[in-house]
């Protein structure tokens, strides 16, 4: 079964969403193929270049008080620790994942996309990773598979910026604000994170056209 999914490095909710989707698969025995699509939450020029924020940073940019931010990171930990994740979003960094969505292009070319995106979310939001920099970004392709020479050659040029780019033209296209965004055969879609139920019920039976809207992170905001 192909799923096709549009997701951040940095969502959290992804990660979670991600988990429970995994979890439902394996209850029903299904082999699963991923296609992930690059989305970025934060838009270009949010960060100052090399400088990651903490998620308390970046809900002062969006009014929100520290203990707003408390309550959610509190709230994110707790549905985490449902779905089998022990994350620590206090020690997250906000940071620019183009380079990232780069390598998970790459990662695509040898069907590991997958595997380097379940890492990444463990180094962000379990070891407290900055994966914007090449060092991190380095390590966790090399854990997925893909070649040191490809990684260093995509690190040094703009290798597939372009498709980066049109993912998130293409995004626009089909209307997609916020993510996880999961799309099953027959055109069944699932925004947000859901719960395994949910996620159950559209493995076993494909809903046509119907959405269901969960957690989502857009613009910035996971909420």
């Amino acid at each position: 079964m192909r799923i096709d999914i549009w997701s951040d490095f940095t969502c959290p909710w992804c990660y979670i969403g991600k988990m429970n989707l995994d979890k439902v698969l394996r209850e029903e025995h299904i082999q699963d193929v991923f296609v992930y699509h690059r989305f970025q939450t934060v838009p270009a020029g949010y960060y100052p270049k090399g400088v990651p924020f903490s998620i308390f940073e970046v809900a002062e940019k969006e009014g929100m008080t520290e203990w707003q931010a408390l309550q959610k990171a509190e709230l994110i930990e707790r549905m985490g620790k449902e779905a089998g994740l022990i994350l620590n979003m206090k020690d997250v960094k906000m940071t620019d994942t183009t380079h990232a969505h780069r390598l998970l292009h790459l990662a695509q070319k040898y069907g590991w996309q997958d595997k380097f995106m379940m890492q990444s979310y463990h180094e962000i939001f379990v070891e407290g990773t900055d994966i914007g920099k090449p060092e991190a970004l380095r390590r966790i392709a090399a854990y997925a598979g893909i070649p040191e020479e490809e990684t260093e050659t995509l690190l040094e040029t703009d290798e597939y910026l372009e498709q980066v780019r049109r993912d998130r033209v293409d995004m626009r296209g089909k209307y997609i604000t916020g993510v996880p965004y999961f799309v099953f055969p027959d055109g069944e879609n699932l925004c947000g994170v859901q719960p395994v139920e949910v996620f159950r019920q559209a493995i076993r039976k494909i809903h046509g056209d119907a959405e269901v809207m969960g957690a989502v992170c857009s613009n910035s905001v996971c909420g």
